[in-house]
């Protein structure tokens, strides 16, 4: 600020005021509605009017639909995702693959499928992999490389 020889008054009204007003009106606004939205009585107030709208706009029925067709889906999405590979450590993952993998060389060979029955079995697998997949990716976050190189040499990890 001294040696760049800009004057003061430039300094003050180009930087310092619009700065400040800006950050005056950030931290007021911006930050404090996502604190009152995410702790306070804000969000309280606007999931009373949702849940109000819900209950009393919409009647018994349609409430009662929306229910079953949210319960129908929940029970279809979770049923496609195979729990034993993700609840599974990695290594006893790899033994029980290593097994089927011998299992099926020794076993008599399959009758050859078509083209089309191959098709349909890969499109009907296709639901459960991805959602095996996404709730693997949401409940077993990949480690960073310190986490990565600490349980690599069993010393655990410091993030608590």
């Amino acid at each position: 600020m001294l040696g760049s020889g800009i004057p003061l008054h430039t300094m003050i009204c180009s930087n310092w005021i619009p700065a400040t007003i800006g950050n005056i009106i950030g931290g007021a606004f911006f930050v404090g509605t996502l604190y009152a939205g995410a702790y306070g009585t804000l969000y309280d107030r606007m999931w009373l009017r949702c849940l109000q709208a819900y209950v009393f706009v919409l009647p018994k029925s349609v409430r009662e639909r929306i229910a079953a067709a949210h319960r129908s889906v929940h029970n279809t999405v979770y049923s496609w995702v195979d729990w034993d590979a993700i609840t599974t450590p990695a290594c006893e993952l790899a033994a029980r693959q290593e097994a089927a993998a011998a299992a099926a060389k020794s076993a008599p060979p399959a009758p050859s499928r078509s083209a089309s029955s191959a098709i349909v079995m890969a499109a009907s697998e296709a639901p459960r992999r991805l959602a095996t997949a996404a709730a693997a990716a949401l409940r077993n976050p990949k480690l960073t490389p310190f986490e990565q190189r600490r349980s690599d040499r069993g010393l655990g990890s410091d993030v608590v």
